[in-house]
């Protein structure tokens, strides 16, 4: 088969995510340093702008007390004038013996007094009412900052908060994309060789198998003749080793090497150790998991240019693999499957399916193979 590449995409997405990541974060703090500049210079000119302001109004302010203290003296004036007038009326009215022109005279001037008296108390009134307004603004001045900042069109230069808020949303997508299981090896399929624990020798008696080194000697010489099979484009061997699913996998990928001019080359392959780690037996069938460790030279060439296009011809690369191998069979007597058709084969002496016609090698077709992933690869 071609040989696998690691799958290196969710590492990819999680360095390029993080990377857009970080450069937002970083134009953000260069953003909220430059947000931070304008705010300080908007204030000093803000409090620029209220101190003057404060300060016209405070003049307002005192310009209207003293004029309201010269009215004040004024009617004070004007009061002390009425009393003279009112005097020098009653003193003519006994001078006259009555109501005379001298009388009246004097009680139009008090009304004229009086009548000026009524106009300073009004702007009084107005002047008092000048510096409640003043005094009010004052106020809201010492008040204003808050609100201003969020009204002043300025405000909104350098704010961070946009890059801020798209760096965490890029960091929380590149996460979710990247997949955190993908980060920590919690499946069995991200698990090394090594991690993988093997069963008690006593468990394969439920499956029948006495002998765990020679299960596994037969298991390993099975995938060592499925690998070499495939590299020499022998279907035939595919399909006695395999179910119908799994050597139409082998044979399909063999075809496709094939539509691009390409071969796929293994040789040399060694034993580097296998476990069994789990068995099932039920009424139909027995399977039973292995991990295989092993050596080879593994590579593919361009048969058009004889150039390598994967692999390497020159050192042999060790991979891991998790195997499932199944058995059918029915209490009381081995029943086989045609590997091409799938049809039950009853006889064991038979070397051809009666079906089919497809020709096999009953001694080897005991166990075949199901499933295979590739766990590691140096």
């Amino acid at each position: 088969m071609k040989k696998v590449k690691k799958n290196n995409k969710p590492l990819i997405i999680l360095v390029v995510g993080l990377l857009i990541a970080g450069c937002l974060f970083g134009f953000s703090f260069y953003k909220m340093n430059q947000h931070k500049e304008f705010l300080v210079e908007d204030k000093k000119a803000f409090d620029k702008k209220i101190a003057d302001e404060k300060k016209e109004n405070e003049e307002v302010i005192a310009a209207a007390n003293k004029k309201i203290e010269q009215l004040e003296d004024e009617i004070d004036a004007i009061d002390v004038e009425i009393t003279a007038l009112q005097r020098q009326k009653t003193q003519v009215f006994h001078e006259d013996r009555g109501w005379s022109s001298r009388y009246y005279a004097l009680e139009d001037q008090i009304t004229a007094k009086r009548k000026i008296q009524g106009e300073k108390t009004k702007e009084i009134v107005t002047h008092k009412s000048s510096i409640t307004k003043s005094e009010n603004i004052i106020w809201k001045i010492d008040n204003e900052w808050d609100d201003y900042r969020y009204k002043n069109p300025g405000y909104k230069k350098g704010n961070p908060y946009w890059s801020l808020g798209l760096g965490i949303l890029v960091t929380i997508v590149t996460l979710w994309a990247a997949g955190i299981s993908q980060l920590f090896k919690v499946a069995s399929n991200d698990k090394s060789y090594s991690e993988f624990n093997e069963i008690d020798e006593g468990d394969l008696s439920s499956i029948d198998v006495n002998d765990g080194k020679l299960l596994k000697k037969e298991l390993f010489e099975k995938l060592e003749s499925l690998l070499l099979a495939s590299s020499k484009e022998n279907y035939d061997v595919i399909r006695k080793l395999c179910t119908k699913n799994m050597a139409k996998s082998y044979i399909d990928e063999v075809e496709l090497l094939k539509k691009h001019k390409e071969k796929l080359f293994i040789k040399e392959i060694e034993n580097k150790g296998c476990k069994i780690i789990k068995v099932y037996k039920s009424n139909h069938n027995t399977k039973i998991m292995v991990v295989q460790k092993i050596k080879l030279y593994n590579y593919t060439k361009n048969v058009t240019t004889n150039e390598i296009v994967i692999g390497d011809d020159k050192n042999k690369v060790e991979q891991a693999f998790k195997l499932v191998f199944v058995k059918d069979f029915v209490p009381g007597h081995n029943v086989k499957k045609c590997p091409n058709c799938g049809a039950n084969i009853k006889d064991a002496t038979k070397v051809a399916c009666d079906y089919c016609g497809t020709v096999f090698d009953n001694s080897n077709y005991d166990w075949y193979l199901e499933s295979k992933v590739i766990i590691s690869e140096d």
